[in-house]
């Protein structure tokens, strides 16, 4: 049974890779971008925020959505949310080119790439400073590291984009606290978040086990849920 579950996982995807693109001149100031086969203009696109598998990205690409991969500052700090606004820019700017509809914008995020996305959707003054003021449908974070700012508190709003948490069961793991921390403090502001748990995901690398593939292909289920969904309902 095991055999023809790797051999289907090994067929090729239908989307199609770019690579060597950028959104602005410094050397880690790199896009990628994964898109479905024979995207029409209207698929939502997902900017992913490197640390990332690109492989997730494929997956989804090869699911209907546009992925951007961009690569930003190592920081986690503020040069790291100057480049994820210049690449969701960059994005908006461009993703009709890959098929694409600019008007259904997301962010997701692994680690403490998913705090670059907490933070987008929750401070607005990131995607202004690029004129993105009120771009975002949604923000996705994956294993969460949410403690990102100077102070180590994300400011929560409850008008911000809907928020998706996805983590493993509690195992009193750093990423499940963060997770589970920030979820709370969003329910308790009024802000719109669906927080689940994949029982016994956690961070080792897309297809390095095949339960692990199992896990994270559960998780990017709920992903994909998650944006449809929020693709239903009119923009703001």
């Amino acid at each position: 049974m095991v055999l023809p579950f790797l051999l289907a996982l090994a067929a090729p995807l239908r989307s199609r890779a770019t690579r060597g693109l950028a959104y602005g001149p410094e050397p880690r100031q790199t896009i990628e971008v994964h898109a479905p086969a024979g995207a029409d203009g209207e698929a939502p696109v997902v900017v992913m925020f490197q640390p990332c598998d690109r492989r997730a990205g494929r997956i989804l690409a090869a699911r209907g959505l546009v992925v951007i991969v961009a690569g930003v500052g190592a920081d986690w700090g503020q040069e790291a949310l100057d480049d994820a606004a210049k690449a969701c820019a960059w994005a908006r700017a461009h993703a009709a080119d890959h098929g694409g509809d600019p008007g259904r914008l997301f962010v997701f995020g692994h680690a403490e790439g998913a705090g670059l996305a907490a933070r987008l959707a929750h401070e607005p003054g990131w995607l202004a400073s690029v004129g993105l003021e009120n771009s975002l449908r949604g923000a996705v974070g994956m294993l969460g590291l949410y403690e990102l700012g100077d102070d180590g508190t994300l400011q929560v709003r409850p008008d911000a984009p809907p928020m998706l948490l996805l983590a493993g069961r509690k195992d009193g793991g750093e990423r499940d606290r963060s997770t589970g921390s920030l979820a709370q403090r969003l329910r308790t502001a009024g802000a719109e978040v669906a927080e689940i748990r994949v029982p016994w995901l956690d961070h080792t690398p897309l297809y390095s086990l095949v339960d692990s593939l199992r896990l994270r292909l559960m998780a990017l289920d709920e992903i994909e849920r998650f944006i449809r969904l929020r693709c239903l309902e009119p923009a703001s």
